[in-house]
């Protein structure tokens, strides 16, 4: 796979105008695979397009650079959709991840994704919800960080805080978004270039955790800093780094984007260069096998959560039984009524089984699959990677 990892990022770069030189594409296919399950096979296209020979690939590859731009627009339209509908009822609101760093990129097709997601207020929540509905959106789910609606088969999640603080204690600063924002127009508003990375480290820190990031997720972080260095005030996103322990992570995001992108971004922020080149071997083998949410065809997610907890010093037992009863705040907003007390949640505990059991029967066997096959080697590996970049 690394002949193929090599022509993915010759391909990334040549695409964002980083590198003008020729790549040579040793095996189309596994480039096509590994580019769809990363999320960013239609953003290479073009930088691809005069490189294959293979028509079914070029062809698959031609098809998504063309879904990218229409499923790019149908977003961009609904995002403006929303924003109208919040300014009109004057709710102040920030979009996050994909919907604004796809304004970062050198086309907005470029950045894919599979969701909207925004930020309101929390005392506006409701309010938003009442104004989501009358305007066509249907509610799907409700959860302790967002709440998750349908506009035809688009995804909007709407967010009330960007953590859950039960878990991500050292990250609590992010409960404290509206503190660190600029106003760009009517109720609309961005969060401040240091706080916004933070919450870029603590998405790809949180993902990593849960069950893999694609490398799209990691040249975010790249993207976002080559575009926004200029406006960040390195004290200030220092001492969030510091209060969040997320300085080595930091740094290691920063040194692996430099690889992939060539952007120099270690000298800007005064980094010493780090020549530990299995330590990126491992990490961008994992990143890639990972794909996008943890979704690649050869990685099982549950051997990142394994090895998350093995560095916390919890069991695997334990790590499955967290998975099979969740906490009092993970569940509570699925069962509002229910969960009124805490002492109902072993009934909410029952019900859910219940309803995986008899409606999520693929989904139940397939976890119990994933299970089955991790391995404790594999789980000790990403462990050890966990450890070497600060997570």
């Amino acid at each position: 796979m690394r002949n193929s990892i090599q022509s993915l990022l010759n391909a990334l770069r040549v695409s964002f105008s980083y590198q003008k030189t020729q790549h040579y594409i040793e095996n189309s296919r596994e480039l096509y695979r590994i580019a769809k399950e990363n999320g960013v096979s239609g953003t290479i296209y073009k930088a691809v397009k005069n490189r294959i020979t293979n028509m079914y690939i070029l062809n698959r590859f031609r098809r998504d650079f063309y879904k990218y731009i229409a499923d790019d627009q149908k977003k961009l339209d609904l995002i403006d959709k929303i924003s109208v509908l919040f300014v009109e009822n004057n709710i102040d609101h920030i979009y996050l991840k994909g919907a604004h760093l796809k304004h970062l990129y050198q086309e907005t097709y470029m950045r894919s994704m599979g969701d909207i997601d925004v930020l309101v207020k929390n005392d506006d929540m409701e309010k938003a919800e009442k104004v989501l509905k009358a305007a066509g959106f249907d509610l799907n789910s409700k959860g302790p960080v967002h709440n998750v609606f349908f506009y035809g088969e688009l995804e909007v999640e709407l967010h009330r805080k960007l953590v859950f603080e039960e878990k991500e204690k050292n990250f609590g600063v992010l409960s404290q978004a509206w503190d660190h924002v600029t106003k760009i127009s009517d109720n609309i508003f961005e969060l401040s270039p240091e706080y916004e990375l933070l919450y870029l480290l603590y998405h790809n820190k949180k993902h990593l955790l849960s069950g893999g990031i694609g490398l799209r997720n990691v040249i975010d972080i790249g993207i976002f800093l080559n575009k926004k260095k200029d406006q960040i005030d390195y004290k200030v996103l220092h001492s969030l780094l510091e209060e969040t322990q997320s300085i080595l992570f930091f740094k290691k995001m920063v040194i692996f984007n430099d690889q992939y992108l060539r952007l120099h971004l270690g000298e800007f922020f005064h980094l010493d260069y780090d020549p530990n080149k299995l330590l990126y071997k491992a990490f961008t083998n994992m990143v890639i096998q990972s794909g996008v949410h943890g979704y690649g065809i050869e990685h099982n997610p549950l051997n990142n959560v394994f090895a998350g907890d093995n560095n916390q010093k919890t069991s695997k037992l334990k790590s499955i039984l967290r998975l099979v009863f969740p906490s009092y705040q993970m569940i509570r907003y699925k069962y509002p009524k229910m969960l009124k007390n805490k002492i109902f949640l072993p009934i909410a505990w029952i019900r859910r089984i219940i309803n995986i059991i008899l409606r999520k029967t693929k989904k139940m066997f397939m976890y119990f699959k994933l299970v089955k096959e991790s391995k404790l080697s594999e789980i000790m590996n990403i462990s050890k990677i966990f450890n070497e970049i600060g997570i």
